[in-house]
């Protein structure tokens, strides 16, 4: 006999697991979740599972991202054209991590609604992977319609999510749904502020200092990705773009006031 414990660590966004998720807990010894709001989700979803479903959460404290030096965003923004006086959101996500869930489109749109007429505000979006799903490409291209202050880092031309922290004044997540969120963490230690749903929310990352959450409404879960398809009446959440957009103006009035 093999004197082992197998612990699965797992990584989950929805309130519902997939059915092979349930199947496979009968290879582990434990469960490990991130958060208590996955933790309660595993064990809602797992009563047939005999052992331990433990919170072991991530150590965001132990090496967090420096505050955004005032230099290095001059020149940072200077490299890419950008004034030091425009005021700059940003968004980073991964089309891998399933474009529907990052909802980048709703970005654009609380942007433009925050902003109607063109002025020096920027939106920037950073999506390594975008070129992986073309279909979807398009779909964010024709909702941003060609405005030139919405710029896209993509595979052509990367951005190091530092660098990235460093030229954007707020970061904005329309996610529809996140297991922990680390881009809003990352973003915070930065020191800058962070607009997001408030649906599901761990307790650490909704006590970030400078984290604005926006109402959302649930609705029910579209993935022509395929990433879900083996849900059955599973949810996730449409944040107010209204709210976002409200939350963007507020955050330049904070930031030209300071």
């Amino acid at each position: 006999m093999v004197e082992r414990t197998i612990i699965g660590h797992w990584i989950w966004e929805i309130e519902t697991l997939p059915k092979f998720w349930i199947k496979a807990t009968r290879t582990y010894d434990e469960i490990w979740a991130p958060t208590d709001i996955l933790q309660k989700c595993f064990a809602k979803n797992l009563r047939k599972f005999s052992g331990p479903i433990k919170v072991v959460p991530y150590s965001i404290a132990s090496e967090p991202f420096p505050l955004v030096d005032k230099q290095h965003r001059a020149a940072i923004r200077a490299d890419h054209g950008i004034s030091i006086s425009s005021f700059v959101a940003g968004y980073s996500f991964s089309v891998d991590s399933n474009y529907y869930r990052k909802n980048p489109e709703d970005a654009v749109r609380a942007f433009f609604a925050a902003f109607p007429v063109r002025g020096t505000e920027q939106l920037l979006l950073r999506c390594n992977d975008l070129n992986h799903r073309p279909f979807e490409r398009k779909m964010l291209e024709s909702v941003i319609g060609g405005d030139p202050r919405v710029q896209i880092f993509d595979s052509s031309n990367r951005i190091s999510i530092a660098d990235f922290y460093s030229l954007i004044d707020v970061y904005v997540s329309p996610s529809r749904s996140e297991g922990y969120g680390l881009n809003l963490v990352e973003a915070s230690q930065c020191g800058l502020p962070v607009i997001t749903g408030g649906w599901n929310l761990a307790a650490e990352v909704r006590d970030l200092p400078g984290l604005v959450e926006v109402p959302f409404t649930l609705i029910p879960l579209k993935d022509p990705q395929g990433h879900y398809a083996d849900l059955t009446g599973a949810v996730w959440s449409a944040p107010d773009i209204s709210a976002l957009a409200q939350a963007i103006c507020r955050s330049k009035e904070l930031r030209f006031s300071a």
